[in-house]
């Protein structure tokens, strides 16, 4: 019998593209042990409409919960609870606006089935950039924003993430461990990734296995890579990662090692500590974003910011 799959949703205002979305991951061959949790964040058009009607059309895939507006990261953790009652052993994670190739759940569980009881276990993909249309942008989102899918140790993924949420595959041992998603993660694939860089297994699809669409409504979209002088003196946000590494070593102090624990520490006291001493701690850790040009702005940002 094959392991049941669990897909998480969370929907607002997405009469647009949702059927699109539903129908890309309904066709599936493992629909019989594949099964859906949507969570209606409080929309206002017609995604409850047609939510009910995919609900009634397939009572035993989907499960529809609807609720006020409480936001992505509280709905999935609200998901990732409602499904981790189950005995689903692989869980994925959807957008409303994208559309997946037919082969993704297929390629996702063919990857996670390797080792799969040993560790917990990520694997995600590259994507296709595409406007409404779903005519391609780039036919690489990580040659697109200039990301490396194999950047995933622990002192890369704590300053800047390179998994895509829904792209996303896990085992059930990393499902039960990053539940629940803390508030100060920053998102939850980002949460969901550095989890499995420290204590598990990461692990890229080198294709495209879904359509990423950009449109005007997106909640977080696509920007291509590029440098200006603007990046360099917008508002610093280093603190929304250390806030997120202090909630992981909180979090997962019994279980990280000495050099992970230093290292954590050395990280979170970058927004307090004087210049040289963050320059410092970021050369003897690497703490480097992707790209020349990214972290000439990190430098900058960290020389010039107001210290707390």
């Amino acid at each position: 019998m094959k392991r049941k799959i669990a897909i998480l949703l969370t929907t607002y205002n997405g009469e647009k593209f949702i059927q699109e979305l539903l129908d890309s991951i309904l066709v599936t061959n493992h629909l019989e042990s594949l099964f859906l949790y949507i969570r209606d964040d409080g929309s206002t058009d017609n995604t409850i409409r047609i939510l009910k009607q995919y609900r009634a059309k397939y009572k035993h895939n989907i499960q529809v919960y609807f609720g006020k507006n409480i936001g992505i990261l509280p709905g999935f953790n609200f998901l990732l609870k409602k499904s981790l009652e189950g005995d689903h052993f692989y869980f994925m994670f959807a957008d409303q606006d994208d559309k997946w190739l037919d082969v993704k759940i297929d390629k996702l569980v063919t990857s996670l089935k390797a080792n799969d009881l040993q560790k917990p276990k990520l694997v995600h993909s590259d994507l296709y950039v595409v406007n409404e249309n779903l005519d391609i942008i780039s036919e690489s989102f990580w040659q697109y924003q200039y990301l490396h899918s194999d950047s995933i140790n622990l002192n890369q993924i704590l300053i800047q993430n390179v998994v895509t949420g829904c792209t996303i595959g896990i085992n059930r041992k990393l499902a039960e461990m990053v539940y629940p998603i803390p508030e100060e993660a920053v998102m939850h694939d980002w949460w969901i990734a550095l989890t499995a860089s420290a204590f598990g297994i990461i692990e890229s699809i080198n294709e495209p296995l879904v359509y990423y669409r950009q449109h005007s409504s997106n909640t977080i979209g696509a920007q291509e890579y590029f440098f200006s002088m603007k990046k360099l003196i917008e508002p610093f946000v280093m603190s929304k990662y250390t806030r997120q590494a202090e909630a992981f070593y909180l979090k997962y102090s019994d279980k990280l090692s000495e050099s992970q624990r230093k290292m954590l520490n050395d990280f979170i006291r970058l927004s307090y500590v004087n210049r040289i001493h963050a320059v410092k701690i970021i050369f003897t850790h690497s703490f480097y974003k992707i790209g020349f040009l990214r972290n000439l702005g990190l430098l900058a940002k960290i020389l010039f910011q107001k210290r707390k």
